[in-house]
């Protein structure tokens, strides 16, 4: 117990930076007798905490020291307070905790280090948040987070992208947040592991069943290995499209807006205001639907059989409208 009290006073120190021996008395629940006892022996272990006497005195662990004590460098200190992503911990309810928690840390952080927080956090702010992300918060995403918490078996019924709704049993695994979308991870009866987004679960009840969770299970080697084979599965499906075109400067706030990153412009405006633009598209299908978003702002320039491939869109659009 002694080892115990001794680190619970090293760590204190460390985040009040001093303090009475009145103080540590009370919070370790010993007599101060037992706490100058524990300083001596901290002394002779080689732990640099003195005693100023006096109004304004106390304990305390010297500077140098608590920057070992930390055992993290500059880097990873100014990596952990600016890359935290509130949005997703607010969902999961552990936004203030995180808040509590950095905020100790940075308590127990050596003043040095302590000022260059400041300054970065002055300097640089990231938000991963994109401008037009609809929202996709599940508003199952509580009674998941228990079944996961709790390995808990999930009734489903699911949506998929491409077919019907249909019903399953999984043992809920594990939650993950990409780019503000919530997945489950979850194992079926075949003991196959399959990922399901949140927003498509049409309806959820919590089974009175706890599996036995798989200990070699990896949740990180997973996402990885899963997201590999979704991005080689979607190039199968839908092979690159690359296309030229004369946008309208009229229309380029679509192209910023919409396809940001999938464009490049060749050389200025034109003196009617056209712009050349080089655009990689994710398959043709979606060529056709962002050319007929800007109507008769766009011009196709090549490849040449998407001018003939859109006037047959066209005249299927017309037909459905009967207005060719």
């Amino acid at each position: 117990m002694r080892a115990d009290r001794l680190l619970r006073m090293m760590l204190l120190l460390q985040k009040n930076k001093q303090m009475r021996a009145q103080d540590l008395s009370a919070e370790l629940e010993v007599s101060l007798s037992t706490i100058y006892r524990d300083i001596d022996a901290l002394s002779i272990a080689g732990i640099p905490v003195y005693t100023q006497p006096g109004t304004n005195g106390g304990i305390f662990i010297d500077e140098g020291f608590r920057t070992s004590l930390t055992d993290l460098s500059q880097s990873q200190i100014m990596s952990l307070f600016l890359a935290i992503n509130a949005k997703t911990l607010a969902d999961i309810g552990m936004e203030e905790l995180t808040k509590d928690a950095l905020l100790k840390l940075f308590s127990t952080l050596p003043t040095s280090h302590q000022n260059e927080v400041r300054r970065a956090q002055q300097r640089l702010y990231i938000d991963p948040e994109g401008w037009i992300d609809a929202e996709d918060t599940s508003h199952h995403l509580d009674l998941i987070q228990q079944a996961v918490w709790q390995d808990q078996r999930l009734q489903l019924v699911y949506q998929p992208f491409d077919r019907t709704p249909y019903d399953l049993k999984i043992d809920a695994y594990a939650l993950v947040s990409k780019a503000y979308h919530w997945y489950l991870v979850g194992r079926k009866a075949t003991g196959e592991f399959r990922t399901y987004r949140l927003s498509r679960i049409i309806h959820i009840q919590l089974c009175d069943e706890i599996f036995e969770r798989n200990l070699s299970f990896d949740l990180a080697r997973y996402w990885q290995s899963s997201q590999q084979h979704f991005q080689q599965q979607m190039a199968d499906e839908f092979p690159a499209f690359s296309a030229e075109l004369w946008v309208h400067t009229t229309a380029y706030w679509y192209l910023v807006r919409v396809l940001e990153g999938q464009f490049q412009q060749i050389g200025p405006p034109d003196d009617h205001h056209w712009c050349r633009i080089r655009i990689q598209f994710n398959s043709e299908y979606e060529a056709q639907a962002h050319i007929l978003a800007m109507a008769n702002r766009v011009k196709i320039v090549s490849p040449t059989h998407l001018k003939d491939d859109m006037k047959q869109v066209m005249k299927a659009v017309g037909a459905h409208y009967g207005c060719l």
